[in-house]
């Protein structure tokens, strides 16, 4: 519907308009959920894997995707680094490449198929791992000595 008044020739005019409908399409949109991981670990305690999906939320179209980790991250695992949408991808951890403390690591979404809105898409995952990050071989030591001896 349109609606338009104008009384007095050198006034503006006011006009007012309804649209309908979805407007135009944004095009095919890469999206990963979600968009942080934490895994709260003991050292050397096997972690359960968490998934990333990775979708198309926009126009419907197959995205093609690659991720990889941004830094240096020795306990950073992924099930896979490339797929088309819609699609997962496991992360999980390998608590015996670090010793205790606090690890960030970034994995970064990316796609080149034409069109594509907000082709990267970044994951930040963090690792608290807590425990003894000292592992003693062997576990135990006997030690023989005569009562009264003086072996330095």
């Amino acid at each position: 519907s349109f609606y338009t008044t104008a009384t007095v020739s050198n006034l503006p005019t006011m006009a007012l308009a309804n649209v309908d409908g979805t407007g135009k399409a944004p095009g095919p949109i890469l999206s990963v959920t979600p968009t942080s991981l934490t895994f709260n670990l003991e050292y050397r305690q096997a972690s359960t894997p968490q998934t990333l999906t990775i979708r198309n939320t926009g126009t419907p179209a197959a995205i093609n995707w690659q991720a990889q980790v941004l830094t240096a991250a020795p306990w950073l695992l992924l099930s896979k680094t490339s797929g088309v949408t819609d699609d997962t991808t496991s992360v999980n951890v390998n608590t015996q490449s670090v010793g205790p403390g606090t690890y960030t690591a970034t994995i970064r979404f990316t796609s080149n198929t034409p069109g594509v809105v907000n082709n990267t898409q970044d994951v930040v995952v963090t690792l608290h791992l807590t425990g003894v990050g000292m592992v003693v071989v062997p576990t135990q030591l006997a030690f023989e000595v005569q009562y009264g001896d003086t072996h330095e």
